[in-house]
């Protein structure tokens, strides 16, 4: 099989089965009772529930193992490839024994079945099996034909709606056929990681495996958990998923983006035009969505933010049509609801007997079971709740955008907000999503797990104690090193440096007043010059479109003020709903473009300014969308004939379209920068596919060390030079498997591209070769990789193996070969390993 056809078959493996897990089952289950909601609306339920239920259940195992641990229970992996094998089987078995249960037991109590029928048929079925009057195989036929059954009954019900949808479905198959264009041809291209996270990211989803969650130390692990989930109970290899899930998860960042806009924009059609610009529009500064390319944990989270926004819109709406029915905000729509309490409270006869019922704990349990039983809103709010928590499993910076839109939705509903009926929901439901993130975190670190240093490094840049810089990186590290600390980055009162993470989570909330303090004097004592309209333009002409021409940046400046004309214009029209949007568009436009240019404004960057305008370009159709809207609603809203509306949207996709297929308009493919050649993805893939784990060893750079930790071994490239750098120092290397594999770049990937040198992209040679050793702590030290230190390594790994193929010619042969790549295989008996230490002409 090739290596196209393998990457077609491996993308279609991961988004199937990720797809199932968050739109199929979730719908199986929850269909009954979300089907008077939208599409639109069923499909973000259904995402939020699907990825919670994965990071749950593996954060619960996880824990579970994390706390055995620390009682010193001998229970987590030792890191051997026969260990973790096992108990990836063992968490196999659980999480598949976890999924059926839940499916099961959610299902029945859905439909409300008793818990008498269900043990009544469990014993019928199981004593018929045992018996033998019912087969095993004919049990799972009967399955089977149900399953079947239920199969077609969803293919006949998505066949008629697509008939009914058939504009809708063109559209929406061109938006795929254009992501496809634009995102899938790189998968074909770069068959390898394309940024240097991704390996600490497979790193820490692999040791999930030896059961050693949080081997990082604490920090966001909501999308390791999600890939894991995928590795083990579908059995797919971790580096696979990493490769991969980059195309998968940008399909669902944008169907995010669709739903939300399908579910408020009334001229039908308009969001298709709006979003065939932003995927296929080349005025877009590359570095916006160059990281769409890659599997990380802050583009994942993008697929929640919209839906957090959108269930909060929903609620606002929803809560005040309930009260609208009950007629007074503060009485429950249960007790209007409930014929059983009416006729209580109307039969006056029971006096004091009627008080002490509705007093008891059976009453309050039925009162609160029919208040959220019959409460659209409340669902509305825990759907939110997921989403928020979503956003703050993944990273913390999509949660700063999903807060920064609530407040401004908030601040849009502001007289309803401060009402109780409405306050008191939220405040639980904000509350219960950034517990339910935190809580995993919360008793990781009570465990005494350390914290992760990305967190500390996000909390230096949002508080301006870090100078980010504008280096424009598409793979740029969570945690870069080397940064250097301005005048904010010392605490005031700071005496002694503190020792433990406690003490330095407690150091840093003593300090956090003074600095919100000295910032807002500096923010205060500043001329009000600074805060100008130039500022944002340049900000956002460097970073979103430096070759755009001006009309598409003056759009964007002017979309502010139109956006809370049109919210004015509504209001004054009675439609308040309508005018709470288009207020909280605009002033989420003015939170993005303040963002963007804060530190040009002087203002305290709650986010790096390299990743604030990923989420200003993704945010654009949503401003585009909703102006646009508001001018043809109130154009051709008044009509009386509704097909007038979606229709008159038709022509601006048309445009769109005439513009995207002009010669020299449509984006093209961004060729990332691969942290492995394409050779050594294939080296590696035949590796895999051939050989029985634990019988082989892959000499590299650390790069396979990540990738193939489950299957095979791996000895250092760093390491095995290292201990043959003298005569006086050498000593024999042997290596106890049968086959030997040893990865040589002839051209030497320029790995991390920020650190450029005179010789990059040059090929390995001998006056290379020559140079001594470049210096490092530890053989596993990442600045020996990068730079013309690789250049270095494997110029005298490439001689080495020259010499060592010539010595052992029988032994050691080309395994495959290109003009950037070579990999060699050694084949030894176990009994008489050979010794790779040689005399190779340029040892130091």
């Amino acid at each position: 099989m090739s290596m196209k056809l393998l990457i077609m078959r491996q993308f279609a493996e991961v988004f199937g089965a990720y797809a199932v897990l968050v739109l199929l089952l979730p719908c199986l289950v929850f269909y009954r009772n979300v089907r008077k909601e939208s599409l639109e609306t069923r499909l973000m339920v259904y995402m939020a529930i699907g990825n919670c239920y994965m990071m749950a259940v593996v954060f619960i195992m996880g824990l579970f193992y994390l706390a055995l641990s620390k009682l010193h229970i001998p229970v987590l992996g030792t890191g051997v490839i026969e260990n973790t094998a096992r108990w990836d089987v063992i968490n196999r078995r659980i999480l598949w024994i976890v999924l059926i249960a839940s499916l099961l037991l959610t299902k029945f109590r859905l439909k409300r079945v008793k818990r008498s029928y269900i043990v009544q048929v469990t014993r019928e079925y199981t004593i018929k099996i045992v018996k033998g009057t019912v087969g095993i195989k004919s049990f799972f036929l009967m399955v089977g034909f149900w399953a079947k059954k239920q199969v077609w009954f969803a293919g006949i019900h998505t066949v008629k709606l697509i008939r009914k949808n058939i504009i809708d479905a063109v559209l929406f198959l061109g938006l795929v056929f254009l992501l496809l264009l634009v995102y899938g041809r790189g998968m074909f291209q770069v068959y390898g990681y394309t940024a240097s996270d991704m390996l600490v990211h497979t790193n820490w989803v692999n040791d999930l495996s030896q059961n050693h969650i949080f081997s990082g130390g604490v920090y966001p692990f909501g999308f390791h958990c999600i890939v894991y989930y995928l590795h083990t109970v579908f059995h797919l290899d971790t580096f696979v998923v990493f490769r991969v899930f980059s195309f998968v998860q940008t399909l669902f960042i944008h169907l995010s983006l669709l739903l939300f806009l399908k579910n408020f924009c009334k001229s039908r059609y308009l969001p298709y035009g709006a979003m065939a610009l932003y995927i296929g529009g080349k005025f877009f500064y590359f570095y916006t969505y160059s990281r769409f390319y890659s599997t990380l944990p802050q583009e994942f989270g993008m697929i929640f933010i919209l839906p957090a926004v959108y269930f909060l819109i929903g609620y606002f709406r929803i809560r005040k049509q309930e009260l609208a029915r009950v007629g007074k905000p503060e009485e429950e729509l249960a007790r209007v609801s409930s014929p059983e309490k009416e006729k209580k409270e109307g039969d006056r006869g029971e006096g004091k007997e009627t008080e002490q019922a509705g007093k008891s704990p059976s009453d309050f349990v039925q009162k609160w079971r029919s208040s959220y039983r019959n409460s659209q809103s409340l669902w509305y709010m825990v759907w939110f709740a997921l989403s928020v928590s979503l956003t703050l499993s993944a990273h913390f910076y999509d949660t700063i955008i999903a807060a920064l839109f609530c407040i401004a939705v908030v601040v849009s509903y502001g007289l309803r907000f401060v009402r109780l009926a409405y306050l008191k929901r939220l405040l639980l439901g904000g509350g219960l999503g950034i517990l339910l993130a935190l809580l995993p975190m919360l008793i990781a670190f009570a465990l005494g797990t350390p914290l992760q240093g990305s967190l500390a490094w996000g909390m230096k840049v949002a508080g301006g104690s870090i100078e980010t810089g504008s280096t424009d990186l598409p793979g740029s590290k969570e945690a870069p090193s080397g940064k250097k600390k301005g005048a904010g980055a010392k605490t005031p009162d700071a005496t002694a440096p503190p020792k433990t993470e406690l003490e330095k989570v407690e150091h840093a909330l003593l300090a956090l007043p003074q600095k919100i303090g000295a910032k807002t004097a500096d923010l205060l004592n500043k001329p009000m010059q600074s805060l100008t309209v130039q500022n944002i333009e340049f900000a956002v002409q460097t970073y979103v479109f430096p070759s755009a021409p001006k009309v598409v940046l003056n759009l964007i400046l002017y979309a502010v003020p139109f956006l809370l004309l049109e919210g004015l214009v509504f209001f004054l029209l009675k439609k308040r709903d309508e005018a709470a949007l288009l207020a909280s568009a605009g002033i989420f436009l003015i939170f993005m473009l303040l963002l963007q240019a804060a530190k040009l404004l002087g203002l305290p960057p709650l986010l790096d300014a390299n990743r604030c305008r990923i989420y200003l370009s993704y945010m654009l159709p949503v401003f585009a969308c909703f102006a646009l809207d508001g001018i043809l609603i109130l154009i051709f809203g008044r009509f009386k004939r509704k097909w007038i509306l979606p229709l008159c949207s038709l022509p601006f996709v048309l445009l769109v379209t005439l513009f995207l297929v002009r010669p020299g308009e449509l984006r093209e493919t961004y060729t990332s920068s691969a942290e492995e050649t394409n050779t050594a993805i294939v080296c590696l893939s035949n590796i895999l596919k051939q050989e029985t784990k634990g019988t082989w060893t892959i000499v590299s750079a650390f790069d396979e060390a990540r990738l193939a930790q489950d299957y095979g071994y791996h000895y250092e490239l760093m390491t095995f030079l290292q201990e043959m750098e003298s005569p006086s120092q050498r000593k024999s290397i042997t290596i106890p498997t049968p086959k030997v594999y040893f990865f040589i770049e002839k051209i030497p990937l320029a790995y991390d591209y920020s650190l450029a040198y005179a010789g990059a992209g040059s090929k390995v040679s001998q006056s290379v070769a020559q140079k001594p050793m470049p210096n490092s702590v530890a053989a596993l030290d990442f600045t020996s990789y990068i730079g013309e230190s690789r250049l270095i390594l494997m110029s005298k790994m490439y001689y080495w193996a020259k010499k060592f193929s010539a010595i052992r010619p029988n032994e050691m042969q080309v395994y495959l070969e290109t003009d950037e790549f070579i990999c060699y295989v050694v084949e030894q008996n176990t009994d008489r390993l050979l010794d790779f230490s040689i005399d190779y002409g340029y040892n130091d």
